[in-house]
């Protein structure tokens, strides 16, 4: 899907270096050099219990500002490549009665509430926090000639420190198989389509399903397609728990005392139940999607591992989460050879 560039952005050599990720297939005709900025809204809804607790409400919004632009790729050297970057990621999460918690990052500032925790612009020469340089990480796709992707690079050093911040899966979710051939009303086709949980800690493999609802009657107009996919999942899982995602590191004892080396249990997963209806729409001429919009219905239970690690307590999660996105594309123009040179490096 695909990412709106913002107009007077200087894209130079150390854009390239930290242009950034999601992508949809897309084919000619690209070009190097054009951009795509793509807006995703995330809203989660559901309740969760736990352990004997009553049942308590959640409420998440996400949203992911990202833009991409289009360079030639070095391997395989007739591949096309979309590097990414994020703009804006913003978490707004509400626990039962609770206030809601705000968490707004830019490259470049950081918002922890309602409180301006770092701002490059009046601080120059104080190093970005851990969360900002996160949003300068390297997400690729190498797409073949014909659009379809041959895989997916990310640079993830500092991915583990949190763990519950997930930046790849906005990626996947912008990126389609296209139909095997020109589309007609009617026309079906299915393409593996694992769904992804726990900040992409587990993938339980899928089918996702896809009927062309509205075929284009001139290349410029949109492809409008269903979507569908389905989940039940019942063999027991396993998912270490990574640490600092929960307290200090986690105490089990043993017969001597607290062993303060030892990893916290595993979370057990023991259903996993899901289904996913949408829309989505893309352009013929460009192969790229320019809007999908998605609901799923999730119930997931597990026992995940007390703070001191001697024993597992059941959880039940039961949400929904509606996916919003919006990609368009904004061509390159005509440059000189000395400006596509240091913009493009070709």
């Amino acid at each position: 899907m695909w990412i709106k560039s913002r107009m007077g952005y200087f894209w130079g050599v150390a854009a390239l270096i930290y242009l950034n990720f999601p992508l949809v297939a897309f084919s000619y005709p690209m070009f190097p050099g054009d951009q795509l900025v793509c807006h995703q809204d995330w809203v989660i809804d559901g309740t969760f219990t736990f352990g004997s607790q009553a049942s308590q409400p959640f409420h998440q919004r996400i949203g992911f500002d990202l833009t991409a632009m289009v360079i030639r790729s070095v391997t395989p050297s007739n591949a096309w490549e979309a590097s990414y970057r994020y703009d804006h990621v913003r978490i707004e999460s509400q626990v039962g009665d609770a206030s809601p918690v705000l968490l707004a990052i830019w490259p470049s500032r950081l918002v922890i509430g309602n409180q301006l925790a770092y701002d490059g612009r009046d601080n120059p020469d104080e190093p970005p926090p851990v969360l900002c340089n996160l949003l300068l990480e390297d997400f690729r796709a190498i797409i073949s000639p014909q659009g379809e992707v041959l895989r997916f690079e990310e640079d993830s050093r500092n991915r583990g420190m949190f763990p519950f911040l997930d930046l790849s899966q906005p990626l996947y979710e912008t990126w389609m198989h296209r139909p095997p051939s020109p589309a007609t009303v009617g026309m079906k086709w299915a393409e593996d389509r694992p769904f992804r949980l726990f900040a992409n800690r587990i993938t339980i493999p899928a089918s996702q399903t896809y009927e062309v609802k509205q075929a284009p009657s001139g290349p410029t107009q949109m492809t409008i397609l269903a979507l569908e996919r389905t989940i039940k999942n019942t063999p027991i899982r396993q998912i270490p728990v990574p640490m600092g995602s929960m307290v200090a590191p986690s105490l089990r004892f043993d017969a001597l005392g607290p062993d303060v080396n030892a990893l916290p249990p595993d979370t057990r997963i023991l259903s996993f139940t899901a289904s996913t209806q949408g829309t989505v729409e893309y352009q013929m001429e460009r192969g790229f999607l320019s809007r999908k919009e998605t609901h799923d219905w999730v119930s997931v239970e597990m026992e995940v591992p007390q703070p001191d690690g001697l024993e597992r307590v059941r959880k039940t999660l039961l949400f929904d989460r509606k996916i919003a996105i919006g990609v368009t594309c904004h061509p390159c123009g005509n440059l000189s050879e000395e400006a596509r040179m240091i913009l493009l490096g070709n």
